[in-house]
């Protein structure tokens, strides 16, 4: 993940089926810093994601599936101004609910963009 996150043409990263093995993602500040879309697929030991400030600052994108153990998405990603769609796909009903907890955007009706 260092040498993915210092790519800074890299606008799209889809980490499918086993592709990724560690049980944690840090992104340390001042990475991937043109990534607009994020898909996190069938990672089954990726169990906790940590965003340092500084990271990330210009996703929009992130689809997440089947990602069993995964227990967070950073606070600080779902705060961010250009954060604007969100897919959870086969998640655990435990790792949906802290999502929409959290979720800084929900609407006034009590739906939410992009997360499903």
């Amino acid at each position: 993940m260092p040498v993915l996150g210092q790519l800074q043409n890299l606008t799209v990263l889809r980490l499918l089926a086993n592709s990724y093995l560690g049980e944690k993602i840090v992104c340390p500040p001042g990475t991937f810093e043109g990534l607009e879309v994020l898909k996190l697929w069938m990672l089954k030991d990726l169990k906790n994601w940590e965003l340092e400030e500084g990271a990330m600052k210009k996703l929009k994108e992130l689809n997440i599936r089947c990602c069993s153990k995964l227990e967070n998405i950073p606070i600080r990603l779902l705060e961010q101004g250009t954060f604007k769609d969100l897919t959870l796909t086969n998640m655990p009903e435990k790792f949906k609910q802290t999502v929409e907890m959290n979720n800084p955007w929900e609407q006034a009706d009590g739906t939410q963009n992009g997360t499903a």
